[in-house]
């Protein structure tokens, strides 16, 4: 700290902007043509929100935002769940699956839906 109290205000400037300029860089999604940061949202079949992390930048996957949910033992998400619970995923997740299993939870992944249907399926296993 007392390095970092010495150093000249033009070189902190400087890293401000690097860090800036980084951070600017992450949250643009090349998708959307914009920046954007994303929340990730646990959420019941029924609609109601278990629990929010985030925010996350744009350019960070649904995959491995839940891989490192599923790698931290002490996160609030183990205490909800329990094993064998199922988790239904859709195929954004498929990155994650082996800790989601390795996890003792299930996942379920509906195949992608037709063209005369309106949403995914979830019936069988």
């Amino acid at each position: 700290m007392a390095a970092l109290l010495q150093t000249p205000l033009s070189e902190l400037v400087i890293l401000l902007i690097f860090i800036c300029k980084k951070a600017v860089r992450k949250s643009y999604s090349l998708h959307k043509f914009r920046h954007l940061v994303k929340p990730f949202l646990v959420v019941c079949p029924d609609g109601h929100i278990i629990d929010i992390y985030g925010l996350y930048e744009a350019t960070k996957s649904d995959a491995t935002i839940l891989s490192e949910i599923m790698r931290s033992q002490i996160d609030p998400f183990h205490w909800f769940f329990n094993k064998d619970d199922v988790l239904s995923l859709d195929r954004g997740f498929r990155d994650s699956i082996e800790e989601v299993e390795s996890c003792g939870y299930r996942r379920y992944m509906p195949a992608s839906k037709d063209e005369t249907e309106y949403q995914l399926s979830f019936t069988g296993e």
